[in-house]
């Protein structure tokens, strides 16, 4: 909670972005990419990036202890998802979807995966600290961000790097004006109303940015479950905006 608290004036600030850029949201163009292709074009992007990634990468490829799934989400607890990765604390073990799709997305979602891999092995045995939770989705995230520039102009699609971009901060936006709503319910309404699913729907519809359809979302959303991956896409920007800096 103290270290959320740190955080609180940041998430804040973004709450008050501007709402036009949500409704954004045209389809990506449609692209039939086999496995084979998304791995060749995964390992493309990073080595662009960085060779010690990329031998990290390789390395996660070739391991009989990496059980990789395409094709679909087979496991029943992430369907919703459009990838995750595990990884067995103190071993090599890894478990990774990547849900297809017929659109760019799924080559984004192999690269946000690997991230997580790649920080994995390098990093077995703190990979789970509970000190760690707030800031679990930077590598991914800043893997994102170098990944629309890859899109972009090495692929040549613009727009579709762009949708893609502008999609992961309405999501993120989402996410915080969950946070920042959760908050002010808890501050603002009294114990009596919050006992009242009645009082907390009339306090949302008229005190936040969210819509009729979005209630459910945050009367059952964790705030640490949303806020963490505010926090990693905030300091991922950050990281990307430095990494642009440096090279230029």
């Amino acid at each position: 909670i103290e270290t959320f608290s740190n955080y609180f004036p940041i998430l804040r600030s973004f709450n008050n972005q501007d709402e036009i850029v949500t409704k954004f949201n045209e389809r990506l163009t449609k692209i039939k990419l086999s496995q084979k292709e998304i791995i060749t074009l995964t390992k493309k992007f990073y080595y662009s990036i960085d060779l010690e990634l990329f031998k990290y990468l390789e390395k996660i490829m070739d391991s009989k202890y990496t059980f990789l799934n395409y094709k679909s989400n087979k496991f029943s607890s992430y369907k919703n998802m459009d990838g995750f990765t595990y990884g067995i604390p103190y071993t090599n073990i890894l478990f990774m979807n990547v849900s297809s799709q017929n659109n760019l997305q799924t080559l984004m979602t192999s690269i946000h995966e690997f991230a997580h891999a790649i920080a994995f092995l390098i990093n077995k045995e703190h990979s789970w600290d509970a000190n760690k939770y707030n800031f679990c989705e930077i590598e991914s995230l800043f893997m994102e961000l170098l990944a629309y520039d890859f899109i972009s102009e090495k692929l040549d699609m613009k727009l579709d790097a762009y949708k893609m971009k502008v999609r992961e901060y309405n999501d993120n936006l989402f996410y915080n004006r969950i946070v920042c709503g959760k908050l002010d319910i808890y501050s603002q309404l009294k114990e009596k109303e919050l006992n009242s699913k009645r009082a907390i729907r009339k306090y949302i519809l008229s005190n936040t940015n969210l819509l009729k359809q979005d209630i459910n979302e945050i009367c059952y959303s964790l705030i640490e479950n949303k806020a963490y991956y505010v926090i990693s896409y905030l300091t991922a920007i950050e990281l990307y905006l430095k990494n642009k800096i440096d090279h230029n």
